[in-house]
């Protein structure tokens, strides 16, 4: 004999929660002077007396550091004086706590990002300037379709470097009208369309009922016995007419 199970069923075991206390509702003013935000970071006031100086000689540190690598004195000055170039000086003083002297060690020492020196060469800027064209400023699309070795990132920092040259602006006036955005009720409508075609395609020839030949010889001896009727009443009339005058 097998040995009988347990029916007894087990006991649930349910977590508990610790409830707080009751609290009257209070003003906001007295709540947040009572229960202040805790300031995590604070420049100090001196920074913007020195950050002027600060940032010329943190460009001509990284113009610097640029021609030790090789690149000519121009595109250093250009790749320093970038929107780029700015944040990234200011991202690395606020990393050393804003202590002017250490910030510009870093940035001495330390190697330069490759989005500082990348440019972008004549053959990408006219597939850019073509994607463009096609689909304006739906830099997705520019990216997946033309240029899938840039990132969206650097397409949108370059549109508002490029808007501003004489090739950008002279484009954007040839552009009188907007290209047509590519969107979902245009993509259902050509794949509806499609469909349609293809229902077609796949439709046989529709077969052409052969008439019975002998009913068409009937009706047309009808109408053949119909027109011969009709003749010989205008000849009776015509007699009878001829012979009243008479």
């Amino acid at each position: 004999m097998g040995k009988k199970k347990n029916d007894t069923p087990k006991e649930k075991t349910y977590e508990t929660a610790d409830i707080p206390e009751y609290r009257e509702p209070i003003d906001l003013e007295t709540e947040y002077r009572d229960f202040p935000e805790e300031k995590l970071w604070s420049p100090s006031e001196d920074v913007d007396k020195w950050f002027s100086d600060y940032n010329v000689m943190a460009r001509s540190v990284l113009t610097f550091v640029q021609e030790k690598q090789g690149i000519s004195n121009e595109e250093a000055m250009e790749n320093a004086c970038s929107g780029y170039a700015e944040q990234y000086i200011a991202d690395v003083l606020h990393n050393s706590q804003y202590l002017p002297e250490v910030a510009l060690k870093k940035l001495l020492n330390k190697e330069l990002p490759q989005k500082l020196i990348e440019k972008w060469d004549q053959k990408d800027i006219k597939i850019f300037e073509k994607g463009f064209l096609t689909y304006w400023t739906n830099f997705g699309l520019i990216q997946r379709k033309f240029l899938p070795h840039k990132n969206v990132e650097d397409l949108v920092e370059f549109y508002y470097v490029w808007k501003r040259t004489e090739a950008g602006r002279n484009l954007k006036r040839s552009c009188t009208r907007r290209p047509k955005r590519f969107t979902m009720r245009r993509i259902s409508a050509e794949l509806l369309s499609l469909k349609i075609l293809q229902n077609a395609a796949k439709l046989p020839p529709k077969r052409r009922r052969k008439k019975n030949s002998k009913v068409l010889r009937k009706k047309t001896k009808a109408k053949v016995s119909k027109a011969k009727a009709s003749k010989a009443n205008q000849k009776t009339r015509a007699k009878k007419c001829s012979t009243a005058k008479r």
